[in-house]
C-alpha cells in the first residue's frame, strides 16, 4: 500500500448553544502518525515499511482534554477510524476502517513491540 491516510472522528451526543440535543453529532479528531507534532501540523499518513501506530494528542483542543477515565467510560462516545491507501500494483484505492467504545480503551498501557531485527553475525 502506497499513500496511506489516516482520519478519526468521535461519534458523540453534543447540545447547542440553543439548547438542541444532537444525538449523533461528528467531530473530527487530529491523528498523527508521528510521535510529536507540536512544531507543526498533524501528518495524517505514513508508509507501511513497518506497524503504523496512529495517535491522537490530547491537548486543550482535544474533545477528550477535560475527560477522566471514569467519565469517559460513563460517556456514549464512539471513536472511528479510517485508514484509506492506493493498492500500489493496480492503482486502485482501498479503505479500511474500525471502530472502539470507551470500555475497549486501555489507559496508561502501550504496544508490545512486534518487529525484531536480528543482528548479521558475519
Amino acid at each position: 500500500l502506497i499513500e496511506a491516510h489516516f482520519r478519526g472522528q468521535i461519534l458523540m451526543q453534543t447540545i447547542t448553544e440553543e439548547g438542541e440535543v444532537i444525538k449523533h453529532h461528528q467531530r473530527e479528531i487530529k491523528v498523527s502518525s508521528q510521535i510529536d507534532e507540536e512544531e507543526g501540523d498533524a501528518e495524517d499518513y505514513g508508509l507501511f515499511l513497518l506497524p503504523v501506530q496512529v495517535s491522537h494528542t490530547i491537548d486543550r483542543d482535544s474533545p477528550l482534554y477535560s475527560l477522566t477515565p471514569v467519565d469517559l467510560l460513563a460517556s456514549r462516545m464512539e471513536f472511528i477510524f479510517t485508514m484509506e491507501a492506493v493498492v500500489e500494483p493496480s492503482g486502485n484505492t482501498t479503505q479500511a476502517i474500525t471502530s472502539f467504545l470507551p470500555d475497549e480503551i486501555l489507559w496508561g498501557c502501550r504496544f508490545a513491540s512486534c518487529v525484531e531485527f536480528e543482528e548479521d553475525e558475519g
